[in-house]
């Protein structure tokens, strides 16, 4: 979705200019959204576990066996992982503001509120 509403923004801040695809810049997207994705899920990952439960069935006389993953309730874990995904939003929302802002500087479009 990131790589979406970046493309979506670079065709608004410059619509006449092009932008080729080409297979080099595909792939090192492609790559980049799954590093980030990796680099924020790994922590979860690490610390779930798969938990085995048996049940019996009184009526059929049957032990079933079911697996659940679970993750420790650790609450440093959780939280460094929260906050690490909330700075990577983040970091990558102020730097596409921030080219937002150079790319209408350079065009001499103001981008206060203020009245002249």
């Amino acid at each position: 979705m990131m790589a979406l509403s970046w493309d979506r923004c670079q065709a608004v801040v410059n619509p006449l200019q092009k932008r080729p695809l080409s297979r080099k810049r595909s792939v090192t997207a492609i790559l980049v959204i799954w590093v980030l994705s990796t680099v924020t899920a790994l922590p979860f990952a690490i610390s779930a576990s798969v938990n085995t439960f048996f049940t019996y069935d009184v009526v059929t006389s049957t032990v079933s066996k079911t697996h659940v993953c679970s993750a420790p309730v650790n609450s440093f874990c959780v939280q460094s992982c929260f906050k690490c995904d909330i700075i990577v939003r983040l970091g990558w929302k102020s730097s596409g503001r921030f080219r937002n802002v150079c790319a209408f500087s350079r065009r001499g479009v103001h981008t206060s509120n203020t009245r002249s």
